[in-house]
């Protein structure tokens, strides 16, 4: 797929008015201001810097008295998401790109499991169900707890509002399937066909279910009160998060599946679009705005297919079979600095990227990398970048303050947060971002006063901090590595 560099039309503008052309602020009240798509409520003691790195990703940092904080992102782009897949070693997460892999637990397929996720508008929740017991994980917060038993092939609808599951009837001496508010009140049953066996239910938006049938023959749409809209040929079906788009599988002879997505409306299905994989279809899953399709067939790649440019490409080869798939959302509002949200209020600096969203090449404004901090004196908080920025692979920023404290930064797309713990004696962090992506790399702490700052280097591809460096705290593994004769190479 294309890829385009981020314009500053999304920002420029913004500079223009909230920067003036001084060097330092003159009003002492905080002010409002929009900066690379997050808004701001603070007492800045310079103007913002800037860094365009000319390879995709805008750098911004702010320094002072930052009270407020909030991305402002309406409808985040499809490199806030992630996938997550029950295998045969276990629940497995990863981005949208295949990257940054990790298992949750060791549950696996052998439980009969389902999978379902939603936002409550501050957290990424993955919902897992097995041998009917669910366990609900806040990907954000890092957390996991036990949060139904009793209810097989339990699901929640992308909007954390409602609830499916299946349960034996006794009355009817059948499987029916129960729909209920996400509090468990307000409990509809549903006993659709004359099958005795239900083996999945699924949310296909946030009001609308699929009940796949105890074969490949057809499975049943309705709505969460019980309204049925009908029956359809094929199997495993889901759906967009807006309840916009369906997408299910179809056998077409000789043990070739095809894929095949269609408009949801108000009076009813529309024109299938097919996507032919050529082979068996063993588990998929549709993005929220329902743009692509992840699926894996028998090949152990996953692909992911793009149905408005008509273009698919394999992100990731897993020997285990991922056998259920569920695409996550994204968060569609983020609070960095303020009540409930990233960092406790108030912080002395911040410094995070934009990029493009890396597939469909427009300028979106997404927050990719992000770390903020405390001082002692606020008004001392000082930013620059380092001169290498423009042609390198590694956008270079340092920051700089009486008594650096709390450093928070984004660990994953997810907005889950990670801290460099307790800190002493740093007056300084030297802060890297891949030039691309935008993607925070390494955060350097040092001592010393402002006149005695870090030698910053580069040679090739590299670059290389000297000073009274407190380590080198890499992004990825979430570790700090000693520096080696006051010297890291970055």
């Amino acid at each position: 797929m294309s890829k385009s560099r981020l314009p500053l039309i999304c920002c420029l503008g913004i500079f223009l008015a909230a920067c003036g052309g001084s060097n330092r602020a003159t009003s002492v009240s905080p002010t409002s201001a929009t900066f690379g798509g997050i808004s701001t409520r603070s007492v800045l003691t310079q103007d913002p810097v800037v860094i365009n790195s000319n390879a995709g990703a805008v750098a911004i940092g702010l320094a002072g008295t930052i009270s407020s904080a909030t991305v402002n992102t309406i409808t985040p782009p499809l490199s806030e998401t992630s996938i997550a897949a029950f295998t045969t070693s276990g629940l497995l997460t990863f981005d949208y790109n295949g990257e940054n892999s990790a298992y949750l637990s060791s549950e696996n397929i052998e439980g009969a499991p389902a999978i379902s996720s939603a936002t409550d508008g501050q957290s990424v929740l993955l919902y897992a169900t097995t041998f009917g017991t669910t366990r609900r994980y806040n990907l954000t917060a890092g957390t996991s707890t036990v949060w139904s038993t009793g209810r097989p092939q339990l699901v929640i609808s992308p909007n954390n509002a409602s609830v499916a599951w299946t349960e034996f009837s006794p009355t009817l001496l059948k499987t029916v399937v129960k729909t209920a508010r996400a509090n468990f009140t307000n409990i509809v049953t549903i006993a659709p066909g004359t099958q005795e066996i239900f083996y999945s239910v699924r949310f296909v938006g946030p009001d609308r279910i699929a009940i796949q049938g105890g074969g490949e023959g057809e499975f049943f749409l309705c709505k969460v009160d019980g309204t049925t809209k009908g029956t359809l040929l094929g199997s495993g079906a889901t759906g967009s998060a807006d309840g916009r788009f369906l997408v299910h599988r179809l056998r077409v002879g000789g043990g070739y599946d095809v894929l095949v997505k269609r408009n949801i409306t108000a009076t009813g299905i529309g024109t299938p679009l097919i996507i032919d994989a050529g082979q068996s279809i063993q588990s998929f899953t549709v993005s929220p705005d329902g743009r692509d399709l992840l699926y894996r067939t028998t090949n152990p790649t996953l692909l992911r297919a793009d149905t408005l440019a008509g273009t698919t490409i394999g992100i990731r080869q897993d020997a285990n079979s991922h056998f259920m798939l569920e695409w996550l959302p994204a968060l569609p509002k983020k609070v960095i600095v303020g009540p409930g949200g990233f960092s406790v209020p108030p912080v002395a600096g911040m410094a995070f990227t934009t990029s493009t969203d890396y597939d469909y090449g427009t300028a979106t404004g997404s927050v990719r990398g992000l770390v903020c901090w405390d001082a002692t004196t606020r008004s001392s908080s000082q930013l620059r970048a380092d001169s290498g920025n423009v042609t390198g692979r590694t956008i270079v920023m340092i920051a700089e303050a009486d008594e650096i404290r709390n450093v928070i930064y984004r660990a994953d797309v997810r907005w889950k947060t990670g801290n460099l713990g307790s800190l002493s004696g740093v007056n300084g962090l030297v802060i890297t971002f891949n030039a691309t992506r935008g993607d925070l790399t390494n955060i350097v702490p040092f001592g010393r006063s402002r006149s005695g700052a870090p030698k910053i280097e580069r040679s090739g591809d590299r670059v290389i901090v000297t000073g009274d460096l407190k380590g080198r705290f890499d992004v990825s593994t979430g570790k700090m590595i000693h520096a080696v004769n006051g010297q890291v190479s970055l």
